[in-house]
């Protein structure tokens, strides 16, 4: 299925839990790129390295997750 992702960045909230990482590999698969956000504590359980520490909120956290 060609969902025309290729190069096509998706930020995925709450991206440290399985149906986010499911998510993730989805849009991989299709070409993406996919950033996973969520807590820097669940990052860090999911050994995610290149995650965005992001709290939905809080819009400081928001922007600056956009932003990065």
């Amino acid at each position: 299925m060609d969902l025309q992702l290729t190069g096509r960045i998706a930020l995925i909230t709450g991206g440290a839990g399985s149906i986010g990482q499911a998510i993730a590999a989805a849009i991989r698969a299709e070409g993406g790129i996919a950033v996973a956000a969520d807590r820097a504590a669940g990052l860090a359980a999911a050994q995610i390295a290149d995650g965005v520490d992001l709290e939905v909120t809080d819009p400081v956290s928001m922007r600056r997750a956009v932003d990065e």
